[in-house]
């Protein structure tokens, strides 16, 4: 029952995606239903994006669901074909991200995303850039 009960408060989408981007995800266990959904409700709530239609000669098939608001949303904007691009870079920027945090080592992991909290652990740049200063 309650799993019926949170179908009824979302609606499925099928997006065409770069057939490339979609297997990179893929193989590298990005939770392509996780960027996608992000990616929908940033692009509906971002009005100021335009709707651009996705030139990719080989596209993959994605199906998700996505809460009905967002859906009615993208609807009144022009459907997922018009958001596929938006889609398609936020999953490009995914699959960077992915590929450069699994081939660092634990080490650099941890002084870029776990310790740097402390002053001790920022580079120097990162430092200056957030006191106003650096490039």
């Amino acid at each position: 029952m309650a799993a019926e009960a949170r179908r009824s408060k979302s609606v499925p989408i099928t997006l065409f995606l770069p057939t490339r981007v979609v297997k990179e995800a893929r193989e590298l266990g990005v939770k392509l239903a996780v960027v996608v959904r992000q990616a929908l409700k940033t692009f509906v709530e971002r009005s100021e994006l335009p709707p651009v239609e996705l030139r990719a000669k080989d596209k993959t098939r994605v199906d998700v669901r996505v809460p009905r608001e967002i859906a009615e949303k993208l609807k009144e904007r022009g459907g997922p074909s018009v958001a596929a691009w938006f889609v398609a870079k936020k999953l490009e920027v995914a699959v960077e991200m992915a590929k450069r945090v699994l081939s660092m080592s634990l080490e650099e992991f941890i002084a870029e995303y776990v310790s740097c909290g402390s002053p001790a652990r920022i580079p120097a740049s990162s430092r200056q850039r957030s006191q106003g200063g650096g490039a």
